[in-house]
């Protein structure tokens, strides 16, 4: 060996020793991400909050931003770039990090809550963020939460105050096409729920014909609230695709959504009142993936594509008009108009959203419909834009519209409705009857092809025929004959919120009133019966020209002769109109709460019919009429009326009338004292004496 070539092994020899003694690569890329805070959140995801230029940033660890970050310090430091294995190698560590020796802190996207405060991500450079509570609002440079931002996010400007609360919030009504003020609550409801930390959250669906701006209004919609590049999406195609969707936006908008699948129409629900999704991370291992999201969910589609109760239960629908030729505006200038209100008319919002969180602790009402929470908070801010109570007549009569119109799709609920009732007997044998009824509907997928099938379907629309006056009682557990009971019931009336004492009935009061009546004893309700010699006495009296009185709701697009069968004011029950008989002077209508005292009354012919087949002379007991009541005693149990079960009225052979509850011991009071089917007028449940 020659002296160069010595000189050459000791050369490499040293450079060996130079290299070991210098830092790894991931090493030092390890110590770049302790100068941050590494942290994880409530499902042991990692994060990591850096400082970059003066301001907080908030990462997933496994994000290509975070990434992209460290590389970039590693570069500006050793004017190099690490290989792939060392960047690989140093994120598992950092990842370990952040889940075991971490903090937890709460993440979110756009808006979260902390202490009882709610945080709107402004999503501009600086990461700054708008503070609410209820002294008003105010811009933060470091909120408790940690908000994460996702591709295609884009800022909200700085809220400017140029307008009083209400005029702020009305301007947004140039922007959005609605028919009425009522749709216009409802919408900006919809949009104050948006803006709280925590749902349930209704659907806002904007179902209309072409030309009727339903996009243009959602974009804009969005744009208030979560602006995003992509400001609408199409319908996804995979339940994974929706849940990504929703864990990396807050408002999930769809738009021209033509069908709704069963799996969709079923995210979407899960997804509007909160709920995880989980996957397995790898095909080669059991790991998982959880997916949490509940967020607001808005749709457009030119079809009435909402057809599971469940569904349209939790949805706000908007019908826009069309707009004519000589009204329409280009969407630009439409959107550019806005974009010069938009401060203006957020600032308006954080102020009610203010207000909201200042009278939510006072709000005591305890009878709420569907969504109780959205309908409580609302109410909650609504004093401070609206007078009290839009909201809730507005969402309540669109509720239920929305549940009839569910109805009258349902090809089981169709048919459910224009059933001779009451009906009772095994489940199996009620699937003839309805197939004969719904006709060709058997044809379509939704139709049941057996007992277990129907009973499943009639379990599901159980709450929606309740509301629209069809009670179905499925058998109980201890019942060996499987008895299903199918009767028609006074429609449920909407909640109301809970009066004041002040504002509460005076009972005494009412009653002296309807005592100094002379008319004849007419009741709240009514039954008629088939070869029955008497009417169903009507709920209210109306004037000499024979005007229509509505008692209860009608199933949507159904004929008269249906009504008559499912006891929807039924035009064989002595027809659907009343007159005045009394004297010209009719006094003032009294409030319709429990009872309805009648003026100078006459006979309100109509009501609530229900089929029950020929019967026997003499006086029978009736078919049981559902009535509003305070306090009765079960004559079977002896117990007091409680809520559920509720009482029914039955009239015994003496003449009288009693109370059951519903449940149980109906059927054994009516073992005890006959079965047989209702003759006779059916009577109300208080009448005035003559």
């Amino acid at each position: 060996m020659n002296e160069e070539e010595k000189a050459e092994i000791a050369a490499s020899i040293k450079g060996m020793q130079d290299d070991s003694a210098r830092p790894k690569q991931s090493d030092i890329l390890i110590q770049i991400a302790k100068r941050g805070a590494l942290f994880h959140n409530h499902e042991d995801v990692a994060f990591a909050d850096i400082e970059c230029n003066g301001h907080r940033e908030t990462w997933p660890v496994r994000s290509v931003g975070y990434r992209k970050w460290l590389l970039h310090c590693y570069y500006k430091e050793n004017d190099s770039a690490p290989n792939n294995e060392a960047a690989a190698s140093a994120l598992n560590v950092i990842e370990a990090e952040a889940t075991f020796r971490g903090d937890e802190h709460p993440v979110a996207v756009r808006i979260g809550g902390y202490d009882g405060k709610i945080y709107l991500d402004l999503c501009n450079k600086d990461w700054q963020a708008i503070e609410i509570d209820a002294d008003g609002w105010r811009v933060v440079h470091k909120p408790p939460v940690r908000f994460i931002r996702s591709r295609g996010m884009l800022p909200l400007p700085i809220p400017t105050k140029k307008k009083k609360t209400k005029d702020g919030i009305r301007t947004l009504k140039q922007f959005i096409n609605v028919k009425d003020d009522a749709d216009f609550s409802l919408v900006v409801a919809w949009v104050l729920g948006a803006f709280r930390d925590r749902g349930p959250y209704p659907v806002l669906a904007f179902i209309a014909q072409h030309g009727s701006a339903k996009s243009t209004s959602l974009k804009v919609l969005r744009a208030l609230i979560d602006p995003n590049a992509a400001d609408l999406r199409a319908p996804p195609k995979t339940a994974d695709d929706l849940y990504i969707t929703a864990a990396r936006s807050h408002v999930v908008p769809l738009d021209n959504v033509s069908s709704l699948p069963e799996w969709l129409s079923d995210a979407l629900c899960r997804i509007s009142t909160g709920m995880s999704y989980a996957k397995r991370m790898l095909f080669t291992d059991q790991d998982e993936v959880l997916i949490y999201a509940v967020r607001p969910i808005a749709i457009t589609s030119i079809v009435e594509m909402i057809t599971a109760p469940d569904l349209g239960d939790r949805t706000i629908k908007i019908v826009p008009p069309r707009i004519d030729e000589e009204n329409r505006r280009e969407e630009a200038t439409v959107l550019a108009a806005f974009e010069k209100e938009r401060p203006v008319i957020l600032a308006a919002f954080l102020d009610v959203v203010a207000h909201g969180l200042k009278t939510l602790p006072s709000i005591t009402d305890t009878k709420w419909p569907r969504m109780a929470d959205f309908a409580k908070w609302v109410t909650a801010c609504e004093g401070a834009y609206d007078t009290k109570g839009t909201f809730r007549n507005a969402y309540s009569e669109n509720r239920s519209n929305a549940i009839s119109a569910l109805l009258g799709e349902d090809p089981v609920a169709s048919a459910g409705m224009q059933l001779a009732l009451p009906w009772q007997g095994q489940i199996g044998k009620l699937l003839g009857p309805l197939a004969q009824i719904a006709g060709d509907q058997i044809k379509s997928k939704e139709w049941p092809k057996s007992a277990r099938g129907l009973g499943s379907a009639l379990r599901r629309l159980m709450p929606f025929l309740r509301e629209n006056g069809i009670m179905v009682e499925p058998p109980p557990e201890k019942d060996k004959t499987r008895t299903w009971v199918i009767q028609a019931v006074a429609p449920r009336p909407p909640e109301q919120p809970d009066q004041q004492p002040s504002q509460q009935r005076d009972d005494k009061r009412l009653k002296a009133q309807a005592e100094s009546q002379t008319s004849g004893g007419l009741g709240v309700l009514g039954c008629s019966f088939p070869n029955s010699t008497g009417n169903g006495l009507g709920r209210k009296a109306n004037e000499a020209d024979s005007q229509p009185v509505t008692v209860g709701k009608q199933p949507p697009e159904q004929p008269d002769a249906a009504f008559s069968r499912n006891g929807f004011n039924g035009l064989n029950s002595g027809g659907r109109s009343g007159h005045r008989s009394g004297d010209d002077n009719q006094t003032p209508e009294q409030p319709d709460d429990d009872l309805t005292v009648l003026p100078n009354g006459g006979n309100g012919a109509g009501g609530i019919r229900c089929d029950t087949g020929a019967a026997p002379g003499g006086d029978d007991l009736t078919i049981p009429q559902y009535l509003d009541r305070r306090s009765e005693v079960c004559a079977q149990c002896g117990a007091g009326r409680p809520d559920d079960p509720p009482t029914v009225a039955v009239r015994a052979k003496n003449g009288s009338t009693v109370y059951v509850h519903e449940r149980g011991c109906l059927r054994f009071w009516k073992k005890d004292h006959g079965d047989a089917p209702a003759h006779g007028n059916g009577l109300g449940d208080m009448g005035a004496n003559s």
